[in-house]
């Protein structure tokens, strides 16, 4: 298990995970139960080792396709223990990302 920071919208925990996407299924669990069912996320999740703050190598996943895995999970069909790097996800780096610092 690994450490992840995860944001999304005002919304930001950390938490251990598999995987990052798999951080990102618990992140969506945990805003939705602290918000009781009245969350409100951004267009994407930011997965992030090293801390909230933007870096070259955060992740991002379109809001849409954790919230398909959330479904998936909640119904059973994948587990902590999936690889879900193996679903049809992908990295979509954040365009900030590809500015000269």
């Amino acid at each position: 298990m690994t450490k992840y920071y995860v944001r999304s919208g005002d919304n930001q925990v950390v938490l251990m995970a598999a995987n990052s996407a798999h951080a990102c299924i618990l992140a969506f669990k945990s805003f939705y139960s602290k918000k009781r069912g009245q969350v409100t996320v951004a267009s994407a999740f930011v997965v992030s080792e090293r801390g909230f703050d933007t870096h070259h190598d955060d992740i991002m996943y379109p809001t849409a396709e954790i919230l398909r895995l959330v479904q998936l999970s909640n119904h059973g069909q994948i587990k902590a223990t999936d690889d879900l790097t193996q679903l049809p996800l992908g990295d979509y780096p954040h365009e900030d990302f590809n500015r000269d610092e």
